[in-house]
């Protein structure tokens, strides 16, 4: 009799030790799973202070919309025609966006993915050369075949 109490306290304990071998995988699992969670976090959050006011990812659907919402919003900087539809193409692709306002009611300034910037009523495209450029500089036609052959 006491040979069967025996056997039944001695898998009492493996299984008092298997218990414990599999809390330890979870909390272990656990605490991993908590730092990755942590990490996607910081990154969407990073995310969020990169894309800023730009709207990424814009579907068809969103992009009449998006470009009211511009119009509206910087309706007093907008450049004019033809300047303007060029320059909500390149907000609404992310070529280009606004840079924060540094003080109310002070006008924007416009980055493009080359890194140049141009204040938001300044903004002019030439067909010529295909690129934007200041109001108050007019680049040589010339300018696009240099940047072509270099």
């Amino acid at each position: 009799m006491k040979s069967r109490r025996t056997k039944f306290s001695d898998v009492c304990g493996m299984m008092d030790e298997a218990a414990e071998a599999i809390r330890t995988v979870a909390g272990t699992q656990e605490s991993r799973l908590r730092s990755f969670k942590d990490l996607a976090l910081k990154v969407y959050s990073l995310f969020g202070e990169i894309c800023g006011d730009r709207a990424w990812l814009i579907d068809e659907a969103n992009s009449k919309s998006f470009i009211e919402k511009l119009k509206r919003k910087y309706q007093a900087w907008l450049p004019p025609q033809p300047h303007r539809e060029m320059l909500l193409k390149f907000l609404q692709n992310s070529r280009a966006y606004v840079l924060k306002e540094t003080e109310a009611g002070k006008e924007p300034v416009v980055q493009f993915e080359d890194g140049g910037s141009i204040l938001m009523s300044q903004v002019r495209y030439d067909p010529k050369i295909q690129n934007f450029h200041p109001a108050s500089f007019k680049p040589a036609p010339t300018g696009r075949e240099y940047r072509e052959l270099s």
